[in-house]
């Protein structure tokens, strides 16, 4: 809009409204659509938390698959825990590592343990910041309502991919990140999407909790440089909706001093 001249917008006012009245029309459509295949609106409407276990496997190609715990808390507005543990091989023995990232709305820190070394954290960066606040909203907002939250949604049409129609919206969110998202045409179901970032995301299996529907795969592809591909799988086990956390779960900065006393789910202070 802001590209165009005020003679153009104002000789191509009654089409252009037209023609938002009609892209609204299809957006409500697939999202409604959307809606109505994951769960009831009264309890998509009603999430406030959710809280992921499970494994990740984080496959680069040439080397060797890593595999990792995982337990993923996001609440509602920002807030985010994810903790992945893994064995790494150091040496001749085996480690434990440990990884923590941490976001508080606009604040967020990444921590790091292996073996009996200290922590070592730093603060998230404001890009990395902004795209968690979009998944974050991808995954508790069901598609609805990210005017409110400062970004758009547009109706694409629909999309041939591997000789099968889908139904496409694209998500913008306020700092430039955008989800591609690609909806079955016939259920409403989100089978796959695409970031502005260039990662591809396929949902797979199924996972019913409080009536709501939730893939019980996911699995995501990056193109790196040279053209290898790293994929990391997320393979949930247990899905719980609208627990409890206390507050220090989501603390970027612990008041503890001694990173040697931190355990594995206990951070360590971060350093600028």
């Amino acid at each position: 809009m802001t590209t165009r001249t005020i003679h153009f917008l104002f000789s191509a006012l009654v089409g252009t409204l037209s023609l938002s009245v009609d892209l609204r029309g299809d957006v409500a459509e697939v999202v409604a659509k959307a809606r109505a295949y994951v769960g009831p609106d009264n309890s998509l409407n009603a999430v406030k938390s959710l809280h992921f276990t499970g494994r990740v496997v984080d496959a680069r190609e040439g080397l060797k698959p890593v595999e990792s715990s995982l337990d993923y808390i996001i609440m509602k507005p920002y807030r985010m825990r994810l903790t992945q543990i893994s064995e790494l091989q150091v040496g001749n023995s085996t480690e434990i590592s440990t990884e923590i990232v941490i976001l508080n709305n606009y604040d967020g820190s990444h921590h790091v343990k292996t073996g009996n070394f200290f922590w070592r954290a730093t603060f998230l960066h404001e890009n990395v910041i902004q795209r968690l606040r979009a998944s974050i909203w991808q995954s508790l907002s069901f598609y609805r309502g990210i005017e409110l939250v400062g970004g758009s949604v547009e109706y694409l049409g629909t999309a041939n991919v591997d000789e099968v129609s889908y139904q496409k919206l694209a998500f913008r969110h306020e700092g430039g990140t955008i989800f591609y998202d690609y909806f079955d045409q016939d259920t409403g179901c989100c089978i796959f999407c695409e970031t502005s970032d260039g990662e591809v995301l396929h949902f797979e299996g199924e996972i019913m909790t409080d009536g709501i529907r939730f893939p019980k795969k996911i699995t995501m592809t990056i193109k790196e440089d040279g053209g290898k591909k790293h994929t990391i799988t997320q393979d949930f086990e247990r899905i719980t909706v609208n627990e409890t956390f206390s507050d220090d779960l989501f603390s970027v900065t612990p008041s503890s001093s001694s990173v040697a006393g931190h355990t594995s789910s206990e951070p360590a202070p971060v350093s600028k």
